[in-house]
């Protein structure tokens, strides 16, 4: 090969790995987006020029330009490691994660908030789960269902929201066998997937549910498989994060609104109305 077109080669080399494989059309408080395309309605999270580090708190809509625009997935957010991704999806429609949206990104505390509208679908899933709560309905898109979630052999703890009914249909936790606690906050119960959570969980987690609901579960399919079922008031102490307790807003020392902990001091404000101050 000859000088001149090996130094053609390196450039161009250069140049597409610097560029963002799947790009972005807007940037909107650090997070990036892409537009759909078929109605330049709704928006998709992607990574940007760089994977995201520290906490990602993704919106169910954004303004950009006066027009509001509607956050309907994650498209792709690869090799990124965070320490806490929340979804906060409002939407009467599907947020979803495209298949591959999250390969090579780890998440420690996954949190889907509260909502009764809508549905999270998931044709791919975080890696490195320590904990998780999940606040409405969610569902596979993928044949492969449960080999998705895999077995995160770190995840301890699982709180499922009131308003997180379909959960129910499908295998999810199967392959988890690490869970010690899982907390129910749904007050009328109904039958989940048999093979929901693996045989270790059922044999050794502790499954915490409304206070007066025992019997409730024990007359369910898949819940009445638990050893360990209590009404018992869960212990302040359980995990390393509160869930349940999510992240509501993010500002900065001048009182602007941000979408992720950035560094330095952050403002946040918790869903039980605290502000804190908080470092990264």
């Amino acid at each position: 090969m000859e000088y001149k077109d090996l130094k053609f080669t390196i450039l161009m080399f250069t140049l597409f790995t610097s560029i963002n494989v799947f790009g972005y059309d807007i940037e909107v408080d650090g997070i990036y987006y892409k537009l759909n395309t078929k109605d330049y309605k709704s928006v998709r999270v992607v990574s940007g020029n760089a994977p995201y580090t520290g906490s990602l708190h993704i919106p169910d809509s954004i303004t950009y330009k006066g027009k509001k625009l509607a956050v309907t997935g994650i498209y792709e957010l690869k090799n990124s490691s965070l320490d806490t991704l929340t979804i906060l999806s409002n939407n009467y429609g599907q947020f979803g994660f495209q298949e591959g949206a999250l390969s090579g990104t780890t998440v420690k505390h996954f949190i889907i908030e509260d909502s009764k509208y809508g549905e999270v679908s998931f044709s791919s899933f975080p890696q490195g789960l320590e904990s998780m709560y999940v606040g409405k309905e969610m569902w596979f898109t993928s044949i492969y269902k449960s080999k998705i979630v895999g077995k995160q052999e770190k995840l301890k703890e699982l709180k499922i929201g009131r308003n997180a009914g379909s959960i129910a249909w499908e295998p999810f936790f199967t392959e988890c066998e690490s869970i010690e606690k899982v907390i129910s906050e749904i007050d009328n119960p109904i039958d989940i997937h048999i093979n929901m959570f693996s045989t270790k969980t059922y044999l050794n987690a502790i499954l915490y549910v409304p206070k007066g609901t025992i019997d409730f579960y024990k007359n369910c399919v898949g819940w009445n498989a638990f050893f360990n079922i209590t009404d018992e008031e869960v212990p302040n102490n359980i995990g390393i994060l509160r869930i349940g307790n999510t992240l509501q807003a993010i500002y900065d020392l001048k009182g602007q609104k941000k979408s992720i902990i950035s560094k330095g001091i952050n403002i946040v404000r918790l869903s039980d109305g605290t502000v804190k101050k908080m470092f990264k």
